[in-house]
């Protein structure tokens, strides 16, 4: 008996090792079955090799599987950067010409730590040091530092150093200071004019830097105090730079 349990096992493991290289006839299998195999021990071995079979297939079906999932993803993306070209072009033609000159520009790199982004345009498209940088939303984006032959440095509104007037509503004005981390700070403000979180700030006609009536940002939060009359309002810029990719330069 022990012999030929020891024979079962001793040729269980070669039909496993034959699967591994390449299909064998199931006729071959069957003959071979049939003369070195009791029928019960044919039936075991059978099922065995099956589950075998079955395991390796299922492995390649689901590697199969796997790679269509990661090709509709892909596919996907490339749709959704799409659409977003697609609006932003629709933006661009939908835009009066007879506001502004501009130039259309891509983002190249981002320095956030810095607060600035690099365009991929700069004395090829004649932009110069002061020139405005825009969303196709009409979202103040910042202004052009420095200008190289096919590259251009933007510092954003919010970098520190940056000061420009805004408006909050049609008769509350301030000055508005970057203060880094994507926000600019409006001080001096008088207390009796109305102003809360949410209110939307824009750039204004008194401004030198920027042209009137661009989004600025919200307003994040009020600060108020007893002890002067005046309050301050933290804005947050609606722009994030890691989104950022088609731009209007403003000549």
């Amino acid at each position: 008996m022990r012999k030929k349990n020891f024979l079962f096992i001793l040729l269980l493991f070669v039909f496993i090792y034959i699967l591994s290289f390449p299909p064998v006839s199931d006729k071959i299998r069957g003959s071979f079955y049939k003369l070195h195999l009791p029928q019960s021990s044919l039936f075991k071995v059978e099922r065995i090799i099956s589950y075998f079979s079955l395991k390796k297939n299922l492995v390649r079906e689901n590697e199969r599987l796997k790679s269509e999932i990661f090709l509709l993803k892909s596919e996907n993306e490339k749709l959704k950067h799409l659409e977003k070209e697609n609006e932003d072009l629709k933006k661009i033609i939908g835009m009066k010409k007879e506001n502004y000159h501009y130039e259309i520009s891509q983002v190249i790199f981002r320095d956030i730590s810095d607060e600035m982004i690099f365009i991929n345009h700069g004395k090829d498209k004649k932009f110069s040091f002061g020139d405005v940088v825009i969303t196709p939303d009409n979202v103040v984006v910042g202004r052009i530092e420095k200008v190289l032959n096919n590259s251009s440095a933007v510092s954003l509104i919010s970098k520190r150093g940056m000061v420009f007037d805004v408006k909050i509503s049609e008769n509350v004005f301030g000055i508005a200071k970057g203060i880094g981390g994507g926000k600019v700070v409006i001080e001096n403000i008088p207390q009796r004019e109305e102003i809360k979180k949410g209110d939307y700030v824009f750039t204004s006609n008194l401004s030198e830097l920027f042209p009137p009536d661009l989004i600025v940002g919200q307003i994040e939060k009020v600060e108020k105090t007893d002890i002067t009359s005046f309050q301050k309002a933290i804005v947050k810029s609606l722009i994030s730079p890691y989104n950022l990719r088609n731009l209007f330069v403003i000549k």
